[in-house]
Order: C-alpha cells, then sequence, then structure tokens
C-alpha cells in the first residue's frame, strides 16, 4: 500500500528488464532491494521468473541447480553474498557468458541482491566482467520518500498525523524502520484498519513507540550485540567491545573513525586502543554472524554498523541490563595489557608458543623481548 520507488528506479527497470544483462543490487539492510527488484519484474514480466535465497533452506538445492546453468529464464538471487563462494564463482561464470552471449545463449539472466560492497567484492574475483553487468545501490530514503510514504499510509487509513519529524529522524531513512514506526503510531492510537468517516488525527508517544520498537528487535538484535560485546574469548573484566559499541551507539552516525573517537573519549582511549590495531578485525572476521552486521578497516580505523534497525536498537538499549547480561564485571578496570611474560632467553621458543596462544584466547600481552607486533598485529 505504501511502496514508493527510489531515486534510482529508471536505471534500476532498464537493466532488469533487459533479458540478458546481468544486475546487481548492493544496499545496506532495509533498503527496499528485493522489494524494487520483484515489484519491477512483476510489472514487466507478469511474474515469470524464479526466486531463491540462502536463507531458505529449501532453495538452495535449487541455486546449485541454477548454478550448472541449466536453468533457462530470469532467476533473482537474494542474499547472494551468504553463499560459499565455490557457488558464488559458478553464478558469475554463468553471468559472464550471458552478458557476452546474450540471448543467443541458454543461459539464465541473472539478478543478484546482497549487501554493501557486493559489486565491489564480485568485481575483484572477476575483473573482466564489471563493463558487462548492472550495479545499483539502492540508497536509504529521502525525506520526501518518507513524506510520499506516510501519505500514501494515510490515504489508505483515512487518518492523519500531527508531527512524524522524530520518527523521520529515528528511521534514519530505512525503508523497513520508516514503515515499522509509522505502525506502531497506528497501533498506538488503536488504529488497525482504515477509519471510517472523518479523518482520524494521530499523535504519537515517540518515548514509547521506541520502546515497543526495540523490544520488537531483541529477538533479532539481541544475540547478535551479547556476541560482539563479549568478544572473541569471553571473561568477565575483558569489556572493551562493550564499551566501543556503547560509544558507537550515542554518535549521530553508524559509521565511526575510533581511533578520533578514542581521541575525544579519553576514559575510553584505553579500551578502544587495546583493539583497534589487530583484535577487533579478528572478532569480526571470525566469530560467527557478526560480519553480516558490522565491518572494520584497520587502515583507516572505519568501524561501522550496516543494519539501519540495528543500529536503531543500539541506540535504544538498556545498556546497563546488557552488561550484567553479558556477565561483566560491575567496575573493569583498564589495563593496557592483560599479561605479563617474562623468559630467560634458552625459553625464547616456549615464550613465543605461550604468546601465541593467549593471543589466540584474545589476550594483550607484554614482554620486555619482543615488540608489540610480534604479538597482536
Amino acid at each position: 500500500m505504501t511502496y514508493v520507488n527510489p531515486p534510482n528506479y529508471a536505471e534500476l527497470l532498464t537493466d532488469i528488464r533487459s533479458s540478458s544483462k546481468p544486475v546487481i543490487i548492493e544496499g545496506q539492510s532495509g533498503t527496499g532491494k528485493t522489494s524494487v527488484a520483484l515489484t519491477i519484474l512483476e510489472s514487466t514480466m507478469s511474474g515469470k521468473y524464479q526466486y531463491v535465497t540462502p536463507r531458505n533452506p529449501a532453495d538452495l538445492e535449487r541455486i546449485d541447480h541454477i548454478a550448472t546453468g541449466e536453468v533457462p529464464g530470469t532467476v533473482v538471487i537474494d542474499d547472494f553474498h551468504r553463499l560459499v563462494s565455490e557457488t558464488q564463482s559458478k553464478l558469475i561464470d554463468i553471468a559472464k557468458t550471458k552478458a557476452d552471449l546474450g540471448n543467443a545463449s541458454p543461459l539464465p539472466k541473472l539478478v543478484i541482491i546482497g549487501i554493501n560492497q557486493l559489486g565491489e567484492s564480485l568485481i575483484q574475483v572477476a575483473h573482466d566482467i564489471a563493463k558487462r553487468l548492472g550495479i545499483h545501490r539502492v540508497e536509504p530514503a529521502s525525506r520526501d520518500q518518507f513524506n510520499a510514504i506516510q501519505s500514501e499510509g494515510e490515504r489508505a487509513l483515512n487518518i492523519s498525523f500531527d508531527d512524524t519529524s522524530s520518527l523521520w529522524e529515528d528511521s534514519r531513512g530505512d525503508y523497513w524502520l520508516i514503515q515499522r514506526l509509522l505502525k506502531l503510531g497506528c497501533t498506538q492510537n488503536n488504529v488497525t484498519e482504515t477509519v471510517n468517516g472523518v479523518e482520524k488525527a494521530l499523535k504519537v508517544d515517540l518515548p514509547s513507540v521506541r520502546t515497543l520498537l526495540t523490544a520488537d528487535l531483541s529477538s533479532a538484535y539481541q544475540n547478535i550485540t551479547k556476541e560482539f560485546c563479549r568478544g572473541k574469548r569471553f571473561r568477565p573484566g575483558n569489556d572493551p567491545y562493550f564499551k566501543l559499541l556503547k560509544a558507537v551507539s550515542e554518535q549521530n552516525e553508524p559509521a565511526v573513525d575510533i581511533k578520533l573517537l578514542a581521541n575525544q573519549l579519553g576514559d575510553l582511549r584505553q579500551s578502544i586502543n587495546n583493539i583497534k590495531d589487530h583484535r577487533l578485525k579478528v572478532l569480526i572476521d571470525e566469530k560467527g554472524n557478526l560480519s553480516r552486521f558490522f565491518h572494520y578497516n584497520p587502515e583507516n580505523s572505519l568501524f561501522s554498523i550496516d543494519d539501519q534497525a540495528l543500529f536503531f536498537y543500539l541506540k535504544n538499549l538498556d545498556w546497563d541490563r546488557l552488561r550484567a547480561e553479558c556477565g561483566f564485571r560491575e567496575v573493569s578496570e583498564t589495563f593496557e595489557f592483560d599479561i605479563a611474560i617474562s623468559f630467560a632467553g634458552e625459553n625464547r621458543k616456549l615464550a613465543e608458543t605461550i604468546c601465541e596462544r593467549l593471543r589466540f584466547l584474545d589476550f594483550n600481552v607484554f614482554t620486555t623481548s619482543f615488540t608489540r607486533r610480534t604479538f597482536w598485529e
């Protein structure tokens, strides 16, 4: 009822309706990537396409079959970043061949949907594909688009909101958040269907809406937040990741230069410095699903939260309660090093082995005989 086109809709339409040009659609979670692709396909192909996603276990076998090139027609592959690299490579080869041969090839036309930087990562895998496909990024909604979504909903329900400027600020242009916040504004005013008769004016209680939505989001984000905060190897006194995430949640943007952040927040400087050179990158890359939500580049110290709904959740989280749930001590004094090792020269190899084991367990180690680089870079 309240779907609106993104600004680059015309470019997406042109490439998606092409019978042979492979298309990549990327963007942060909640920007409507899948919605716009399926909307275009429904209008131009009357439903004559296949849609698959590795999120659905039943689709995995179908995706493997598509990767053989024996499935004709147009195929939409959502959440492409979740596929194993071998399957990704096979599908990219199909896209390249289809782009080269066009309609003369019986191979499927692929519409690939995934997270930010998907197009760049695929080009790194196959450099010669860059000029043969359409790469499109679906950006967050503008204020005008927010207003359009609101107007469509108001018209459909015969209502009018008093003031939604705070809802717009909270949504940060995330289409899913916009829909959800406006819906909660309706249910808060007991509007669950179209109002009969005179248009009904609604006033939004923003603190209540925030509380309700944060509670709803906990099922999706509580565990991933705890996993990040507890670090690679949990210890009750090892809380620099908790302190970093809390500090980022208090910023205006979900992307932060944590080196600058450490300098601005003197009381957190030591905690952030302890993890920014190596440990934070290792945590995100190696632990569970963290890389789906967080990104860190040690070269420029840029840490980002790639899901606006998660950023909303973190900004409205009860951090004292989370600290207790994670199992951290009430007071955690911060030290530059966790462990110091002293050894005689003949025990150097043993010391090196111990240091590497400790590094794997997410400890910072100090010894007078080695440089810091030996242990955490």
